[in-house]
């Protein structure tokens, strides 16, 4: 990472030194691709295999997955 003039490594270790938050858990990687055929048991009919590629609306969700939503 660049600031102005300094230069210096940012890693998820050193993010961790810093925040006190230990690195546990599940590691999740925003270049992993994202397949809808795994949400169609989640849309309404209407709304299965259609692109989606901002994200998939409220709307579009059974009733009883967007009152979870709602919730969250």
């Amino acid at each position: 990472m660049k600031v102005h003039l300094l230069n210096f490594v940012v890693s998820p270790g050193k993010i961790s030194c810093a925040t006190k938050i230990p690195r546990l858990g599940e590691m999740w990687f925003k270049v992993q691709k994202f397949h809808l055929l795994n949400c169609d048991e989640f849309l309404k009919e209407e709304h299965i295999r259609i692109g989606m590629t901002f994200g998939i609306s409220r709307t579009c969700l059974k009733e009883n997955f967007s009152k979870i939503l709602i919730v969250i």
